[in-house]
Formats: C-alpha cells, sequence, structure tokens
C-alpha cells in the first residue's frame, strides 16, 4: 500500500489545542507519526496553522493516538471511545437538531465561498454582473453591491 494512502492530515488552527495535541501524541510515543519515525517534526508554514501528518491506518486502542485514529474512522457515533467526541458526533449526526444545526453550518460556508468568488470573478473583470450572480446562484442586487466601490475612510 502506498505511504500516501496511509497517512491523514489533520488542520488544527488553535494554538492551545496543537500544544494539546502535542502532548497527546508525545504520549503516545509507540504510535508512529510518519514512515519510519516516531518524532513530531514541526515546520512552521506560515498560515497561522499546523499540519501534523499521522498514520490513520494506525488503531491500536491501547494507546491515546491509535483512540483517536479509531475514533476518526467511525461511522456511527456509538462506536466512538472518547464520550466527548462520542456526545458531539451523536448530536450533530443523529439528532434532528444536530443536523439542522449541520446544515446551517454547510449552507453558511457554501455562502461565504460564493462570494469570494464573485469577488474574484468581479476583480477579473471577464464576466458582468449578471453572468457572475447567475452562475453563482447570487442575487443580481447583491452582486452589483460588492461590485460597488467602497468609500475610504481618511
Amino acid at each position: 500500500m502506498a505511504t500516501s494512502t496511509l497517512l491523514e492530515n489533520i488542520r488544527v488552527n488553535n494554538p492551545k489545542a496543537v500544544e494539546c495535541f502535542v502532548e497527546f501524541m508525545e504520549m503516545s510515543a509507540n504510535a508512529p507519526l510518519k514512515p519510519g519515525t516516531t518524532e513530531l517534526e514541526n515546520r512552521p508554514l506560515g498560515d497561522g496553522g499546523n499540519i501534523i501528518y499521522v498514520n490513520g491506518q494506525y488503531r491500536n486502542v491501547e494507546t491515546p493516538i491509535g483512540q483517536l485514529m479509531h475514533d476518526f474512522s467511525c461511522v456511527d457515533a456509538s462506536e466512538i471511545i472518547n464520550p466527548l467526541l462520542r456526545e458531539r458526533v451523536h448530536y450533530l449526526k443523529e439528532t434532528e437538531g444536530g443536523r439542522e444545526e449541520m446544515c446551517q453550518i454547510m449552507e453558511n460556508r457554501i455562502n461565504e465561498e460564493k462570494i469570494e468568488l464573485a469577488k474574484k470573478a468581479i476583480a477579473r473583470g471577464k464576466l458582468s454582473l449578471e453572468e457572475i450572480a447567475e452562475t453563482l446562484s447570487l442575487p443580481l442586487a447583491f452582486v452589483q453591491e460588492l461590485a460597488r466601490p467602497k468609500a475610504v475612510m481618511a
């Protein structure tokens, strides 16, 4: 099996969470983080986040990282070992309120992405405002507002 298929990417933007995650990883020295090594390589990417590569196939539930990899692969919330993660996944995936919350989160994310795409298309100037609105399913008035020059505060 190719190495790239064994690796999963965990992106954490909260510095405190990164610190906790690194501590968590260090507690599990027998869990390989990368093929052939157990050492965490700290390489700043300059994007304010950190990427830690973990062997996602490692599922030794006797270790914290093995439990985490197990939990991340669970389809059914009842199979998750970590009680906090199990409770949250259950809520988001298996209750009406959680599904509504996830739908709202996804809808907001899609709308944010549409706005960013509209801004980029306006800046490129290759499409009319009408074409941008139609392509992205945004109201024309909204796209026109995005295209309106903003007053500069002095």
